[in-house]
């Protein structure tokens, strides 16, 4: 176990240190160093939480939460550094899912009819 776990930590590092990574980065503290607009996501990544909770609780949002999220996601979507760090949080995604089906593979030939 212990060299799987080392072979994963090894993992972690590359990822720090892959393209998509550093981008991803570059383009969050881009954004931090705008006030406005860094305060404005976390004002839209917060509603969204309460929003996740409230539907996992089975609770309808109320149309108050709806339209600030409406206009939150709205104001969001009109940053280009928002737009940036979106852009490059699918780039990591696009990566991961790579390594993931890498790692799966196993598993994925083992169900294979």
């Amino acid at each position: 176990m212990a060299d799987i776990m080392n072979t994963a930590a090894q993992l972690r590092e590359d990822l720090e240190q892959s393209d998509e990574f550093v981008a991803l980065k570059t383009a969050h503290a881009n954004m931090q160093a705008d006030a406005a607009v860094f305060q404005t996501f976390k004002d839209f990544q917060g509603l969204q939480i309460k929003l996740q909770e409230a539907q996992m609780k089975g609770q309808q949002p109320s149309e108050d939460d709806m339209q600030q999220a409406q206009d939150l996601a709205q104001k969001v979507s009109q940053s280009d550094l928002v737009r940036q760090l979106m852009d490059n949080e699918k780039a990591v995604n696009e990566l991961l899912n790579k390594i993931n089906g890498e790692i799966t593979k196993p598993i994925q030939s083992l169900y294979q009819l």
